[in-house]
């Protein structure tokens, strides 16, 4: 079992997963209005964030059991399409993925980066990886690296 030090902030947040019958595991994390209202943004950039992104979690399972968070900054011409069409083609999207270890692993490792792409006209879709942020393998948030780094490629595909 991995150990999990979460981030010197004041504010939490707990996601819980109910593992069967009588048994939860809980994963703690810094919430989102701890990161936004945080020294890291203006409040021109955190009103935009605020404003733009959205937060999803994608489950899928093949020989594991995947439930992928991911903050997505639609480009709005393409968010159009897709509620439209159910697919685009001449979207340009940017998939985000952190690092495996140190302090910045998890999607809000990417977030200085938002703004500027998407005033190019990009989606930016950063991710979770198991064991980080929201994402989770077989409901376990704690899950190490080696458990599906060999995956990783059918993780980001099925993003």
């Amino acid at each position: 079992m991995s150990k999990f030090v979460p981030a010197d902030v004041g504010s939490r947040r707990y996601h819980t997963y109910n593992t069967g019958g009588d048994c939860w595991i809980a994963a703690p994390e810094a919430s989102d209005n701890s990161i936004l209202w945080g020294d890291l943004f203006r409040d021109k950039e955190r009103a935009f964030l605020r404003g733009i992104l959205e937060e999803k979690t994608v489950g899928y399972g093949s020989r594991d059991t995947y439930q992928i968070a991911l903050r997505i900054a639609w480009n709005p011409q393409t968010k159009r399409e897709i509620e439209r069409t159910g697919k685009t083609l001449n979207g340009k999207l940017i998939m985000m993925v952190h690092g495996y270890d140190g302090r910045v692993t998890d999607s809000w490792a990417w977030v200085k980066m938002v703004q500027p792409l998407w005033n190019f006209g990009f989606t930016i879709c950063a991710i979770d990886m198991p064991g980080f942020g929201r994402s989770s393998m077989n409901l376990k948030w704690n899950v190490p690296v080696k458990d599906w780094k060999n995956n990783d490629h059918v993780i980001l595909g099925n993003c």
